[in-house]
């Protein structure tokens, strides 16, 4: 998760603190629309994907040192439940590429 995440993580947290504690802007008001907002989620959904594999790398390393199935059964269980939800973020994160998120009509005027 730190691999695929790590900066992102630490920037988000770097506006919140500026919005909480230094008056900085509100990070909420910058939503995107549109192909920007699409582009984004599928880069999302790439980083989700970079870190489905190094942590099932992870724990096929795991599963393989361990060499006994049966007390191995939750890691691939694991395993699967995430590629499960990989594939959901997939399907959602792809949708706003062909239905673009569109700009609420307040923001319009």
């Amino acid at each position: 998760m730190s691999i695929a995440y790590g900066h992102q993580m630490i920037a988000w947290a770097d506006r919140y603190f500026l919005y909480w504690f230094k008056g900085g802007d509100n990070p909420r008001s910058s939503k995107v629309y549109g192909s920007e907002h699409a582009s984004r989620e599928r880069v999302g959904w790439l980083r989700h994907l970079l870190a489905w594999g190094i942590g099932s790398l992870f724990l096929l390393a795991m599963i393989w040192w361990i060499g006994d199935t049966e007390r191995t059964a939750a890691f691939s269980n694991l395993i699967r439940v995430w590629g499960i939800i990989l594939g959901i973020d997939f399907i959602i994160s792809f949708s706003y590429s062909l239905w673009p998120r569109k700009m609420p009509v307040e923001k319009l005027k």
